[in-house]
């Protein structure tokens, strides 16, 4: 934990105010990825990607894709 607080320039002790630990940490960090890309998923239900060209795709994926 103190490497992963160093890295992102706070204490160890400010994780642990939010997280019990590691596993605790990543779990909700697993959870919040995974609960964007089922509303990245959702809300690209419908679309006709077949009528886009590649650059198109790219563009549309990086939109709204920023996890």
């Amino acid at each position: 934990m103190r490497k992963i607080a160093a890295k992102a320039g706070i204490t160890a002790g400010a994780i642990y105010k939010h997280f019990s630990g590691k596993e605790e940490m990543f779990g909700e960090l697993f959870r919040a990825s995974g609960q964007k890309l089922m509303n990245i998923t959702e809300s690209m239900m419908g679309v006709d990607f077949s009528a886009m060209s590649d650059e198109e795709l790219i563009r549309v994926l990086y939109s709204r894709v920023s996890l």
